[in-house]
């Protein structure tokens, strides 16, 4: 829905994005390069305005996706977990390895 002179305007069943939607678009190679930037930017402190409507934005997909939800909550930490395992600590303070497409 969107506002339009202070009502919310209704839309029909075509503009209705199921989580498979979202999952379809950054499937594609093109679609989780998109993903991985936003990533990067999801991991990184929020130093402004900017940056904090970029990291909600990104949180918003990612619920959307069903990535983000109570049912996935130990998954999520698990798969972080493992990751933690088997990477070392490089940087605990800059992503700028990620950002430059190397992570």
């Amino acid at each position: 829905m969107s506002r339009r002179n202070g009502e919310l305007e209704k839309r029909g069943p075509e503009f209705i994005c199921t989580p498979e939607d979202y999952r379809r678009t950054f499937a594609s190679p093109s679609g989780r390069r998109v993903l991985h930037h936003l990533l990067i930017k999801f991991f990184q402190e929020a130093d402004d305005d900017e940056e904090r409507l970029e990291r909600n934005l990104t949180l918003r997909i990612l619920r959307n996706m069903g990535v983000i939800q109570s049912v996935t909550i130990k998954a999520i930490s698990e798969a972080m977990i493992n990751i933690a395992r088997k990477h070392p600590i490089i940087d605990l303070h800059t992503f700028d390895d990620l950002a430059e497409g190397s992570g």
